[in-house]
C-alpha cells in the first residue's frame, strides 16, 4: 500500500530522488557499501545494512545523493519508523526481505506468521498497521513527501527542482497550488519533469493547505 513512502524517491533515472533500489541487487551493493571507508555504522550484513538504512540514513550516504551542502555526510530521507510513517518492525523486515528476494537472493530475516499478518491486517487506525498519520505541521508535510530531496528552502540552489526560498514572491498561493497538485502544468525551464503528479490523491487537504501557506511566506 506504499505506506512507506518508498517510491516517491527510489525511481530509475532521470526521475529518481534517491537511489534506484529496485533497479539494482542490494544484496551486493549492501557488501560493498560496508566495506567503503565512508561507512559508519554498525551492520554486519545485508539485511542489517538495509534495515540499519531505514533506521539511520545517514550512516551510508550514497555520492552525490546527500542533503545540499552536507558533502554527502546526511542523508535527506526521513527516518522511516518515526511520525510520519511510522513503520513497524514487521513492515521493515518486509521490505528487507522484499529487497532480498527480488534478485534471487536468500532471505533472512524473520517473515511473520500468517496469524501476525492478519492481526497487523485487521489493527484499527493508529495501530502499526495504520496508514502515515497526517502531518500536524508544514515541516512535517513536507518530511513526509519528501520535498527537501528535491528543492532547497533557504536558497535558489537547483536540485533535482528549483530552490524554493522565493518561491512566495514569484507564484501565488493558487499557482503554487497547482505547481503541487498538477506539476506537469507549467514547467520550470530546465528542470525534468520528475515531480510526483499523485500528491493530490495522498495529501491530505489540510496538508497541501500547510505546505501552501508555508510556500506562500517564503519570498527570499
Amino acid at each position: 500500500n506504499n505506506k512507506g513512502t518508498c517510491t516517491l524517491c527510489h525511481k530509475p533515472p532521470p526521475l529518481g530522488r534517491a537511489p534506484d533500489i529496485q533497479g539494482e541487487n542490494m544484496v551486493a551493493l549492501s557488501a560493498e557499501r560496508l566495506a567503503d571507508e565512508r561507512y559508519q555504522g554498525e551492520a554486519k550484513d545485508a539485511a542489517g545494512y538495509i534495515l540499519e538504512s531505514m533506521l539511520d540514513p545517514s550512516k551510508y550516504v550514497v555520492a552525490t545523493w546527500g542533503k545540499k551542502g552536507s558533502n554527502d555526510s546526511e542523508s535527506p530521507m526521513p527516518v522511516i519508523d518515526k511520525a510520519p510513517i511510522q513503520l513497524s518492525s514487521m513492515e521493515m523486515d518486509a521490505i528487507t526481505a522484499y529487497l532480498q528476494a527480488k534478485d534471487g537472493n536468500e532471505v533472512t530475516v524473520a517473515l511473520p506468521t500468517a496469524e501476525a499478518a492478519a492481526e497487523v491486517s485487521a489493527a484499527p487506525a493508529g495501530g502499526s498497521a495504520a496508514a502515515p498519520a497526517p502531518a500536524a505541521t508544514a515541516d512535517e508535510a513536507m518530511a513526509k513527501y519528501a520535498c527537501l530531496s528535491c528543492h532547497a528552502m533557504d536558497s535558489k540552489d537547483a536540485l533535482v527542482g528549483p530552490g524554493l526560498v522565493d518561491v512566495g514572491g514569484r507564484l501565488t498561493p493558487e499557482e503554487i497550488r497547482q505547481s503541487i497538485l498538477d506539476p506537469n502544468a507549467v514547467m520550470v525551464e530546465g528542470f525534468p519533469p520528475a515531480m510526483p503528479a499523485d500528491f493530490g490523491t495522498k495529501m491530505t487537504v489540510n496538508e497541501l493547505q500547510m505546505i501552501v501557506s508555508f510556500l506562500a511566506e517564503k519570498k527570499g
